[in-house]
């Protein structure tokens, strides 16, 4: 109603919550709500020509490290742990893999399902490329109650997850394997840190880099421990500055 939407605004301006998760934490009354805000939002950036606007982005830099002769794209030893709702990386990645192989988007969809992306706290909802297959369609002009709604009930905002969860348990599992894992645009929340169980990815052996931007010594410190011996932290201008910095490595 107009009334509930009108109160939610200015409930949750006042809070001045660092998150609108940390706000729904303590707003269970809104959590409907505040979920259908945030995949309308989401929703409303999903346009193809905003994903080619600028051409100098680490999705570009990773499609091009991932590139090789179609049948071979599934081989790379690449996994991606995501707290991200939204899917912009794989609508990206199915049209250009599209563009440069002439292939449908279901057949690139299919390729790419053999790299791992698990989204840890869900996402939108799966992607759709033919009116036959399951999920929904990247276009934020697609807007309805229905589509909202699915959207929605796909997210999990952060004290809903559980860290038996399937997705955290495969994340685990595909990092584990690693020799290099890399953090790149994260926030270091410190539930999110305990239930990646990062303290038990550390061992000989295995690079454990991630980028920051802003933080204090104190915040640096919390995450990386004593001389980095748990994550290196490098500061970066942007992903694709710290994706960049690694691959040179």
């Amino acid at each position: 109603s107009p009334d509930l939407l009108k109160q939610f605004r200015h409930d949750i301006n006042l809070a001045q919550a660092r998150s609108i998760d940390a706000f729904l934490e303590r707003r269970l009354d809104y959590m409907a709500l505040g979920k259908a805000a945030m995949a309308i939002e989401i929703h409303k950036q999903e346009h193809r020509e905003f994903l080619f606007k600028n051409r100098d982005h680490w999705y570009q830099f990773l499609l091009d490290k991932i590139d090789a002769p179609f049948e071979e794209i599934g081989e790379n030893k690449l996994s991606i742990v995501t707290y991200n709702y939204d899917r912009s990386l794989e609508a990206y990645l199915v049209h250009a893999l599209s563009a440069r192989h002439r292939r449908p988007h279901h057949e690139c969809t299919e390729v790419l399902a053999r790299i791992p992306m698990v989204h840890l706290h869900g996402s939108l909802g799966g992607l759709r490329w033919t009116d036959e297959s399951d999920g929904l369609h990247y276009d934020g002009h697609l807007m309805s109650v229905d589509i909202v709604r699915r959207m929605a009930e796909n997210m999990i905002v952060i004290h809903e997850g559980k860290d038996d969860s399937p997705e955290y348990q495969q994340a685990i599992g595909l990092m584990s394997q690693a020799e290099r894992i890399y953090f790149i645009g994260f926030g270091y929340g410190s539930v999110n840190m305990k239930r990646l169980r990062l303290n038990e990815l550390v061992m000989p052996g295995r690079s454990i880099v991630g980028s920051f931007k802003q933080m204090t010594d104190p915040e640096r410190f919390r995450i990386a421990g004593p001389d980095n011996n748990r994550i290196e932290l490098r500061h970066c201008v942007d992903c694709n500055d710290f994706i960049q910095s690694v691959y040179l490595d």
